[in-house]
């Protein structure tokens, strides 16, 4: 099956001592190559290299597996790879089966291992992992950064800040000109309002540049203006599928076919599995923010999941 891959920024700090590689792109060979091809021509040993994983989304810490070296520390918002795979398998086992029956009934089978390995996949190697939580500190050369959690695109989501040089290290929150997704492990939190919550946190910090998993950097006012987008967008969806389930959509699956991304609604056989899976698991991520509010109630059934007004 012929698969596209996002293009996913790295950063790298060199120092004499240790540098610091601030996210290591993807698993695909292509994007691997290019990495130790770069870091080779850099001299830079990757027995003296760091990895700073903003989230465990394979184009962000996916090439982690192939450059790990003894010696080398990676730094992430969790204390083990396999509790990324424990969250993987958590998200798939409560929201695939309604995925799986819907594709069924139209003649599909959906394998995640095949068609959805860009969101299963987890690192099988038992790397060392160096736990960051909120207000640690990465010293790297004039660069002291503080560990900020900033959860919302994904729950273990850290982000770095160096507030003297005012620069910012965002990872996937925020985006320019496009608007990040947000992907619920379960419904233990409201990862939406976990969401809007970083966002107003972005607007404080004041930057004088932020460097962004994807796409170009931004500056201060950009970050405030680009933080306000991003609210107002998934706002505006949360009150689409709240609109949704009072007019009688009331399964996951039902709701994400019946969703729009644009104003011309594409049919739902039109989009690549991949998209339908991100599509229904983001609607799932704004149900949830309405239970959380009182809006909706949630209740289990055979078919899966179904949400009523409250």
């Amino acid at each position: 099956m012929q698969k596209s891959y996002t293009p996913a920024n790295t950063y790298l700090i060199m120092t004499p001592d240790r540098s610091l590689l601030i996210d290591s792109g993807n698993v695909i060979q292509e994007s691997v190559d290019l990495l130790s091809e770069a870091l080779e021509s850099l001299a830079v040993p990757l027995e003296r290299l760091d990895i700073f994983v903003t989230h465990l989304h394979v184009d962000h810490f996916g090439a982690v597996e192939a450059l790990w070296r003894p010696g080398m520390r990676v730094f992430a918002g969790t204390s083990s790879f396999r509790e990324q795979q424990e969250d993987v398998e958590t998200r798939f086992g409560l929201f695939f089966p309604a995925f799986d029956a819907y594709e069924q009934k139209s003649g599909v089978t959906v394998l995640p291992e095949r068609e959805l390995s860009y969101a299963y996949y987890t690192i099988k190697k038992d790397i060392p992992v160096i736990r960051l939580s909120e207000g640690d500190t990465l010293t790297y050369g004039p660069y002291s950064f503080r560990v900020l959690e900033t959860p919302g695109h994904e729950r273990c989501e850290i982000s770095l800040w160096d507030e003297e040089n005012g620069i910012f290290f965002a990872g996937d929150l925020i985006l320019k000109g496009a608007y990040t997704n947000i992907y619920p492990r379960d419904f233990s939190r409201d990862d939406v309002q976990d969401y809007f919550d970083t966002l107003e946190r972005l607007k404080t910090l004041k930057p004088s540049v932020v460097y962004m998993g994807h796409g170009s950097s931004m500056d201060t006012q950009e970050l405030v203006d680009a933080c306000e987008q991003a609210r107002d967008h998934h706002q505006r969806r949360v009150n689409d599928v709240y609109r949704m389930v009072s007019r009688g959509h009331h399964d996951v699956m039902d709701i994400a076919y019946s969703f729009t991304y644009t104003g011309q609604r594409r049919r739902w056989e039109q989009y690549p599995v991949g998209f339908q899976w991100n599509m229904m698991c983001e609607i799932v991520g704004y149900l949830n923010h309405l239970v959380h509010q009182g809006k909706l109630i949630r209740r289990k059934s055979e078919q899966g999941w179904s949400f009523f007004v409250h």
